[in-house]
């Protein structure tokens, strides 16, 4: 063999040298390589070269992988002045080629399974009888949390080392203590960990920048591509992930994302998910329902089911999404980021990427598991009357003149009953019972207190359980991830139930060097049952009860449509009972709700050649929703109906039912939405002169589609046993009057009634459809490209396009060839020369971008043809078909142009974070405007308007105390917004003041404004008086007009975001996040009884009949005035008189919906390992966590404004939640 030394002057020098040796690092550590040694080739293959040359070390290390299974670790700073090899052609053994050129060079190497590992030659530091052999194993995160997969972890001055896997754990097994762990990754600085016994296990290393080494690996996917965040001028941001999984009192992704990411604002209010749960950089559409962010799951659009789930599309798209299972988050926010997604990315898009698992030769598994707890809702919330004051109001305000006791009971009135303190009152008046009689039973029910029967009857503490066992392994050429989880959740209301259960699992399969397969598979069934709804809460009457003290249920009949004396006349004229006895009623109707959802993606990568890759993603998705509601022929509903289809030929006759009296009502409803994506897509990826030039270009082309499917049945008597039903020609009983069909009647028998009579119209029984079906239709077709050049890795351009036509969009070119692009620059100030004296600032880049987003119309809300529904009538006996929606061939998606400058920044490794100011322009913005009327339509869907978006953003992360045993860092979101809107066309001219009040969009304000009238107090008489712009002050009514109303601002949070604190101590963790919003403002819950509207709860409504408790400080004579501003109470009275709304909707009564919340505390521990000893389990964790603490309001009322609708009504609050987790890692 004849092997020459000579001086290495090859075209590599130093610093190039440097750069890609680190970056063979990663490349390296990256790839899986801890697979069975006898599973690839020997420890000393035989090396072919096939003519003389000269070779570098680094080129030997090449020529030995390529023809072995072999790969290398070594440290490329220490080699760069190796000198090259002269080697003549043949056969040579690995061990003479590394022999002979690394002991020249005072090195040496080892195997570790098929890893040769390079290092200096040094003595072995000696191990000390009273060293243990221990298994060390942990997990490397950098400063955020985030994994760090091919971090390579070595015992110092030794040839064994490991590579994390994609979890970014590891596990070396027969360890010394005593000796020393060296920690390395691309782009951090190396660290030392010293083995305990007490260390070995769950070790939680966190590595921190080096960014004057090397260039900073953080990877962001927009889901076409990954890239490194270094070379991509957009807006990102990745929430802390081990705040994200810690976060285990709920499985809804979106409110465990709250507060983590600057821009981003979550509402998890009582039914915000009807409206905005989620906002990235506020609004870019005034439309309720289409102002979330396009939901991106391992690269593929998540469809819209949200007209299945009755939840805005961001919430039904996470619903399904298993936090255990979420490996990556990254929000898109402005153009740059987001613009790929073309005329759906307005909005922002959220990008989520699933566990994938590693090829480490061996199978891990975890399971984690959960029980939160949360208590009965806070009655005392709501603010209502307590009995006594209840009972001393309704005898104040009782006036028989104007409600004389024989026109309430009467057949004409008698759609409301009379509860039990107003059957005391008239009795009294009518001189049915005494004085003393009267008042001993309405003492009787104001001593009474009624919301512990409803905590206890309708109502139980809440339970959500969830248990997640997965499992992650592979070997070279296949990995996979899998997982199976069940979530059971017990909601406040008894009976109910709601039960998931999730499959997902993940493949990797690599084939030959050149193909990668991957595989996802995803399923979920949920099945929830609830039983009859009956809502009741403290607005009901406050001494009703519901159960005796024997335990019988108690008989509430004047909740019914009639009195007692009615009620039994049409009992005995019925043979109909028509009692009401509320809990009996419990079990006498449900809904049952099935969904099934199947997610399945194919990947496919091919490499062609060098830097160039075909990229095929593939997918299908399924939701399929069985809903099922019965309601038996006993409960109050059916009963009622009954009656009222009955026939009676004269008093006493036996009477003729015309609907069913035996079976139930059943309903059944299925909704499928399948979707499927084709995107074919190259993409090119190259640099040279060392790295002095870097390009990346991705070109492609996508076709979707998204078909909702829903299907409706109704049958009456049902038999819910036998699965029977019986059917009937309604028309058959139709009593035509005159010639006109149209007068279809029922005979009724409330006619023989001396004082009540008439028909009642049978056209909804014959209209009524057995079954109907519809189909909703979305197809996408696009053409995209994106290009990112990055010259000398300072300065950096970036440039995407796309194309998208839909059948949502009109027919007209103008509205389909709208092109969406965004361009953008970045220049990394940190690397110039200038700035390498400053040792303090490791890095500094400031980036700049434009860009066209999009919004799209929600499907089967609009389209570029008519969309038609089918309908029945009792005119003509065939179902036909009538346009909802007529079609607009000029309607176009939103278009958003958005302007971005940011900073990012790093100092000195323990403060990092990023700046970001944005404005953003929305035309054509989407609503209904008034067509011709000639059109036949009143309206249609259409472009109408022009809003506006200003705001900054700030991400903070500091690492205040890091020490060997405590560390402590602070993470801080926060995000500022304010929106305009700019034009509103085809809008009528607001001319009054009542209707300013209730506007929310008007030019020149921003969007979900609030408006009030100036109240100028009481007069002497108690009335509420305005004051106008000219300063008038009066109590005259409808005098007012848009120049008089005052704007007050507006419901969307100015400002929000969140600031989390994390203290650990050895083996205890301890989190406190905290959440704000601020700026914004409510109406204040007020009194809204005025007039002599009598107090009760009649057709069974649990939920009125009570009132706010601000009457007992309403005015009630001369000198009120100076004391309170609540207009008096009047028996009976004009709207032409006074006008009260100055008072309900006056300025003094909007406040502010600013607020500060812990919301959750998190506490945890890993038990240490040496108490598991061989027992297999690696790591176990305990958690607990507290929820929901409200620490400020920015009001003097006890308002909790995430429980507070906005027009000024309370909901009942969730209160504090309780959680308990535990993990195993084995």
């Amino acid at each position: 063999m004849k092997i020459n030394l000579t001086p290495n002057h090859g075209f590599l020098s130093r610093v190039a040298q440097h750069i890609i040796m680190r970056t063979l690092i990663f490349m390296l550590c990256a790839t899986t390589f801890a697979l069975s040694p006898n599973s690839g080739f020997s420890q000393d293959a035989s090396i072919a070269i096939s003519k003389d040359q000269t070779l570098s070390l680094e080129e030997v290390f090449n020529l030995i992988k390529a023809q072995t299974d072999y790969n290398f670790v070594y440290r490329s700073n220490e080699l760069t002045k190796a000198p090259t090899f002269e080697v003549s052609s043949g056969i040579y053994k690995t061990s003479e080629l590394l022999n002979e050129g690394l002991d020249r060079i005072g090195y040496q190497y080892s195997f570790e399974n098929n890893v040769v590992i390079v290092s200096r030659k040094k003595a072995q530091t000696p191990i000390l009888n009273a060293q243990q052999q221990v298994t060390v194993s942990g997990v490397v995160r950098d400063s955020l949390g985030v994994p760090l997969a091919g971090a390579t972890v070595q015992l110092k001055d030794s040839t064994r080392a490991v590579s994390t896997n994609m979890e970014g754990e590891f596990k070396f097994a027969n360890a010394a203590t005593g000796t020393t762990l060296l920690i390395t990754y691309i782009g951090f600085l190396d660290q030392e960990i010293i083995i305990t016994a007490d260390n070995a296990k769950n070790l939680i290393v966190v590595l921190k920048e080096d960014v004057s080494s090397l260039d900073e690996v953080v990877l962001v996917s927009t889901g076409y591509q990954t890239i490194a965040k270094e070379r991509s001028a957009g807006s990102f941001a990745k929430p802390d992930m081990e705040v994200f999984q810690n976060r285990s009192s709920t499985m809804n992704v979106a409110e465990r994302l709250d507060g983590l990411i600057p821009g981003l604002t979550v509402n998890s209010s009582p039914g915000a998910e009807l409206f905005n749960p989620l906002l990235v950089r506020g609004l870019a559409t005034v439309q309720l329902l289409n102002s979330s962010p396009l939901i991106v799951v391992d690269g593929v659009p998540i469809p819209d089911i949200s007209t299945q789930t009755n939840s805005s599309a961001a919430i039904s798209g996470l619903a399904n999404i298993n936090p255990q299972d979420i490996r990556d988050i990254t929000v898109l926010k402005d153009a740059t980021a987001a613009s790929i997604w073309g005329s759906r990315a307005a909005n922002g898009v959220i990008v989520i990427n699933t566990k994938r698992g590693s090829s480490s030769g061996t199978v891990s598994f975890q399971y984690d598991t959960f029980i939160t707890m949360d208590g009965r809702p806070d009655q005392d919330y709501l603010r209502t009357l307590k009995s006594a004051d209840f009972i001393a109001v309704a005898e104040q305000i009782f006036n028989p003149e104007i409600y004389p006791y024989e026109n309430v009971v009467g057949y004409g009135t008698s759609g409301n009953g009379i509860s039990p303190h107003e059957q005391i009152l008239y009795d009294r008046n009518r001189g049915v019972i005494s004085e003393g009689i009267a008042r001993q039973r309405l003492d009787s029910l104001a001593a009474i207190n009624n919301r512990s029967q409803i905590n206890n009857l309708f109502y139980r503490p809440s339970i959500l359980t969830t248990h997640t066992l997965s499992a992650s392994g592979g070997k070279k050429g296949y990995s996979f991830y899998a997982s199976g989880n069940y979530t059971g959740r017990q909601s406040n209301t008894p009976g109910e139930k709601d039960n998931r259960y999730k499959l997902n699992l993940r493949q990797n399969f690599d084939v030959g060097n050149r193909i990668n397969i991957d595989i996802i598979t995803d399923l979920t069934y949920q099945n929830r049952f609830s039983p009859n709804n009956i809502n009741i809460n403290s607005r009901f009457l406050p001494y009703q009860l519901f159960r005796d003290a024997n335990g019988n249920n108690i008989e509430t009949s004047y909740m019914t449509e009639l009195n007692d004396e009615v009620r039994s006349e049409f009992e005995q004229a019925s043979l109909v009972d028509l009692s009401y006895t509320p809990l009996d009623e419990l079990d006498l109707a449900y809904t049952k709700n099935i969904t099934k959802s199947m997610r399945n993606i194919l990947g496919v990568d091919l490499d062609i050649f060098e830097g160039l890759k075909f990229q095929g993603t593939y997918s299908y998705t399924l939701n399929a929703v069985d809903n099922e509601e019965y309601t038996d022929h006993l409960a109050i509903a059916e009963r009622q109906e009954l009656v009222e289809y009955t026939v009676v030929s004269s008093p006493g006759a036996t009477p003729q039912y015309i609907i069913p009296n035996t079976g139930g009502k059943y309903a059944a409803r299925s909704s499928d939405v399948e979707a499927w994506t084709v995107r074919n897509q190259l993409s090119f990826g190259k640099d040279w002169n060392d790295r002095m030039h870097q390009l990346n270009i991705i070109a492609g082309h996508e076709a979707q589609q998204q078909m909702s499917t829903t299907k409706l049945s109704q049958v009456r008597g049902y038999d819910d046993r036998l699965q029977s039903y019986e059917q009937r020609e309604y028309g058959t009983y139709a009593i035509p009057i005159g010639n006109f069909l149209g007068n279809v009647v029922k005979p009724n028998f409330f006619e023989f009634f001396p004082g009540y009579g008439g028909l009642s119209n049978l056209q909804p029984l014959i209209a009524e459809r057995y079954f109907g079906r519809s189909e909703t239709t979305t197809r996408f077709i696009s053409y995209y490209g994106n290009a990112a050049y990055t010259f000398n890795r300072k300065y950096t351009l970036n440039a995407s396009i796309r194309a998208d036509q839909s059948n949502l969009f009109g027919l007209d070119k103008s509205a389909q060839n709208r092109p969406v692009w965004s361009v953008g620059g970045k220049w990394n100030i940190g690397r110039e020369s200038f700035f390498q004296s400053a040792d303090w600032l490791n890095s500094l880049a400031l980036r700049t971008t434009y860009g066209i987003t999009g919004n799209a119309p929600k499907p089967g809300d609009a389209a570029s043809f008519d969309i038609l529904v089918p309908i029945s009538s009792a005119f003509f006996p065939e179902t036909g078909l009538r346009i909802s929606t007529p079609g607009n061939r000029k309607l176009s998606w939103e278009r958003t142009a958005t302007t971005n400058l940011g900073i990012d920044y790093n100092i000195n490794g323990r403060i990092t974070g990023s700046l970001d100011y944005y404005k953003r322009k929305t035309s054509d913005l989407l609503g209904t405007i008034p067509t011709n009327v000639f059109t036949g339509y009143s309206s249609v869907r259409g472009n109408l308007g022009d809003l506006e978006n200003d705001g900054f953003e700030i991400g903070l992360n500091t690492i205040n105390i890091a020490l060997k045993d405590f560390t402590w860092s602070s993470q801080l979101n926060m995000a500022f917004n304010e929106n305009k809107i700019t034009n509103l066309r085809f809008i009528t001219e607001t001319t009054t003041g009542d209707v300013r009040v209730d506007e929310q969009f008007v030019v020149g304000y921003p969007a979900f404004s609030l408006f009030a009238f100036d109240y100028a107090g009481l007069d002497e008489n108690g009335d509420p008086q305005v004051r106008l712009a000219d300063g008038t002050i009066t109590t005259e009514p409808n005098v007012t007009t848009p120049e008089d109303i005052k704007h007050m601002g507006t419901t969307q949070p100015k400002w929000n975001g969140g600031f989390g604190n994390t203290f650990s101590y050895k083996n205890l963790s301890l989190n406190v996040n905290t959440v704000f919003s601020l700026g914004h403002v409510m109406r204040r819950d007020v009194n809204n009884r005025y007039s002599g509207t009598r107090l009760d709860a009649a057709n069974y409504n649990f939920t009125s009949g009570n009132i706010n408790e601000d009457f007992l400080d309403r005015w009630m004579e001369p000198g009120d005035e100076e004391f309170t501003d609540i207009p008096r109470f009047v028996d009976r009275e004009s709207t032409v008189n006074r006008d009260t709304d100055y008072y309900v909707d006056g300025d003094s009564n909007i406040i502010s919906a600013s607020y500060i919340k812990i919301r959750d505390i998190n506490l945890l521990y890993r038990l240490p390992n040496n108490i598991f000893g061989n027992s297999g389990i690696d790591q176990v964790t305990l958690r607990g966590q507290v929820s929901n603490i409200l620490l400020w309001a920015d009001n003097d009322y006890g308002i909790d404004p995430e429980y507070h609708f906005y027009e000024g009504s309370r909901v009942l609050s969730r209160g504090q939640r309780v959680t308990l987790g535990l993990n195993v890692k084995f």
